[in-house]
């Protein structure tokens, strides 16, 4: 029996090789917060019957659901959550001969890419209720850490159903796992992608990947009201924003006020897994403009701006990279 408040809850998840059809969810991660909830169309059933004052019922015609996991970036694990959001094949390649193993994320399609995901969500007597997300495709996910921080992520997912009929999972989390971490962290910059240098006076900051599908659009007929698999309808954008004091004007301000393309990386290293080889969560935007920047005099203060960004595409390079070194072999 779970103790009967939010931490007694957890959350399992797997990835689906059909869409909609429930995976082995044998993987769980901590989660600091999680929202599965059923979405639904409703019809009133009225008529003209003699002078009825309201509708007499409604019914159901199309269902789905949502899905947002919101936790602290772990050093081990997240792959598969990446891996969602980002698309593609991705398999952990070993690191010369030691324990470290390399994913490597670049934006790609992520049809056939789908989670079954399940929140165990406990009454105040310790009841768990398995309510399971089946047909999860990641709509976004959210990075963001601050001076004195530990790094959180957040992914967001449209669901196919919501549903209690799946069985109950049994939790079993991993060893050793801990968060990336504000003095883990450094942002890079340069005109040149390749050559980032690590620039002084960032106090926070987030980078969102926004992946659209045509959700909405996706209820056929003969599914039972259900979506068929939603596709990738519209330009991936990446966003977000840096938060800085006014040390060096050519880093932000220069770049904003000139619409100066720059290569843009935040990075995570962590303790060395084996030889030269370290944690890693690494995120690169090859190419990017900042938003104006110059920072107000609000006060007797430090100067501080925060400087939004976005992502466009840069063709040799393409539009966001993530770098995963940890100990996981496989996704």
């Amino acid at each position: 029996m779970a103790i009967g408040s939010g931490i007694g809850s957890w959350v399992s998840m797997g990835e689906e090789s059909t869409y909609g059809t429930a995976a082995t969810m044998a993987r769980h991660l901590p989660v600091t917060s999680v929202e599965i909830q059923r979405t639904q169309e409703v019809m009133p059933v009225y008529g003209m019957a003699s002078g009825r004052a309201a509708p007499i019922d409604e019914v159901v015609t199309t269902s789905g659901g949502t899905v947002k996991l919101t936790m602290q970036a772990h050093n081990r694990g997240l792959g598969m959550l990446l891996r969602q959001i980002f698309g593609g094949t991705v398999t952990p390649v070993q690191q010369a001969a030691t324990t470290a193993y390399l994913q490597a994320l670049t934006v790609a399609d992520n049809y056939g890419r789908m989670l079954s995901i399940q929140g165990n969500l406990p009454n105040t007597a310790g009841t768990a209720s398995a309510f399971t997300a089946l047909g999860c495709k990641a709509t976004s996910m959210e990075l963001s850490c601050a001076k004195g921080e530990i790094a959180t992520i957040t992914f967001e997912f449209d669901a196919r159903q919501i549903t209690e009929a799946t069985g109950q999972t049994t939790p079993s989390f991993t060893s050793g796992v801990l968060p990336f971490r504000w003095s883990q962290e450094a942002v890079k910059l340069h005109s040149t992608f390749g050559s980032e240098a690590t620039v002084q006076g960032v106090t926070g900051f987030n980078i969102k990947l926004t992946r659209p599908i045509n959700s909405d659009d996706s209820f056929y007929a003969g599914n039972a009201g259900l979506k068929s698999q939603p596709v990738w309808n519209d330009h991936f954008e990446v966003s977000g924003q840096i938060d800085t004091d006014f040390v060096t004007k050519a880093d932000f301000v220069d770049r904003s006020t000139g619409h100066t393309a720059t290569a843009l990386l935040f990075e995570f290293v962590g303790p060395i897994i084996a030889t030269t080889y370290a944690e890693t969560l690494r995120f690169r935007v090859p190419k990017s403009y900042f938003e104006p920047a110059i920072p107000p005099v609000p006060d007797n203060g430090v100067l501080k701006s925060s400087v939004p960004f976005k992502g466009v595409l840069d063709l040799t390079n393409g539009l966001a990279l993530c770098d995963y070194i940890s100990l996981d072999t496989a996704v």
